[in-house]
């Protein structure tokens, strides 16, 4: 890759650190009552007029000229630097915080060096140290998560990557949970579930033995355990409407996006088992039967759609609207209505701890 030149890099980043403080300005009419993002705002412009003055001899600019010009740049960490101004960073002043950033560039460029020096070396440390072996998939995940935070949080964010689907905004999360079902596995329920295939979360679940159209399942998974069940989800977006309009003073209806995907998720469901009957056999890669069964025995089901912060206003929560949101989906057998927030909330968690655990 080249290298930029000096003016074209200080260009280039104080753009960036701009966009993410247009990024937080937005946030603040999504979260009123949450000052912070004004102010990572207002700190995030005035370090982009720091970096537009800088000398073009300023080491730190040297330095991310060389990591960006090498094969093994990333501009994660930058930006998880820029998305932490603010808050897990506070508000540094901006040549502190101009060197945080530079260092995270240029860190990556040493760690490659170490490990063009004598790979041998670091691979044996790596192999002998057992919680080394969960830095690569605890880093995928956190940064997984951090990409599901911007999906939600960052509007634009996320209608660039709906019109990488032409536009489809289910298919950004569809997207999103097959390249990494274990979000729904750790959040869904209290048995850890797993893809019924290996291949695709979702599947034609009836409808491929009859004529006529077959009824598809966004994700299609089973508990673990000794006995293992299938289980049903529905995949939506979060920009539907949980609610419709107010039918009685204080009481909302739910909406049609809502009522609609359970009555999917239902009839779905019906003619599965319907067809299946009350196990389906379990076949090895060449198609023979296994010997074992996964059971359909009025198998849980999830919808996923929205967010609960459309029941969030400029003074809190509109009560009324979330009470009546949660009455109809306490009252619902199934399938059981879980939020994107409130996915994001148990993934966050979930890659929380096993960091924590992988540090002890």
């Amino acid at each position: 890759m080249t290298s930029p030149s000096f003016s074209d890099l200080k260009t280039m980043i104080a753009e960036d650190f701009e966009n993410t403080a247009s990024w937080r300005e937005s946030l603040t009419e999504q979260y009123p009552d949450d000052e912070r993002n004004e102010r990572a705002a207002q700190g995030l412009y005035g370090a982009a007029e720091y970096v537009r003055t800088l000398p073009g001899d300023d080491s730190r600019l040297h330095d991310i000229a060389t990591a960006i010009s090498s094969e093994i740049a990333d501009s994660e960490g930058p930006h998880r630097i820029l998305r932490g101004y603010g808050f897990a960073l506070g508000l540094p002043d901006d040549n502190t915080f101009f060197t945080w950033y530079a260092e995270e560039w240029s860190s990556q460029v040493a760690v490659e060096a170490v490990y063009r020096e004598d790979p041998d070396r670091i691979r044996r440390l790596i192999i002998n140290d057992s919680s080394a072996r969960d830095v690569p998939a605890i880093a995928h995940r956190q940064a997984v998560v951090e990409r599901f935070r911007r999906l939600l949080e960052d509007r634009q964010f996320f209608k660039n990557a709906a019109d990488a689907f032409g536009g489809r905004k289910e298919a950004v999360w569809q997207n999103l949970l097959e390249e990494n079902p274990w979000i729904l596995g750790v959040s869904l329920a209290g048995q850890i579930l797993t893809s019924w295939s290996e291949e695709k979360l979702e599947q034609v679940v009836a409808g491929f033995s009859i004529s006529g159209p077959g009824k598809r399942t966004d994700a299609l998974m089973h508990t673990s355990g000794q006995i293992r069940a299938l289980v049903f989800s529905e995949i939506k977006h979060h920009e539907t409407d949980l609610l419709g309009e107010e039918y009685r003073s204080g009481a909302w209806a739910p909406s049609s996006e809502l009522s609609k995907g359970v009555a999917q998720v239902q009839q779905t469901i019906h003619l599965a088992s319907r067809q299946i009957g009350g196990r389906l056999p379990e076949t090895d890669e060449t198609g023979a039967e296994t010997g074992e069964h996964t059971y359909l025995v009025r198998p849980r089901s999830f919808l996923i759609l929205r967010s609960l912060q459309q029941f969030r206003g400029a003074r809190g929560v509109h009560r009324a609207k979330y009470e009546s949101f949660e009455l109809y989906r306490r009252n619902l057998y199934e399938p059981e209505v879980i939020t994107f927030d409130e996915l994001f909330a148990r993934a966050e968690w979930h890659v929380e701890v096993v960091d924590k655990k992988s540090q002890r």
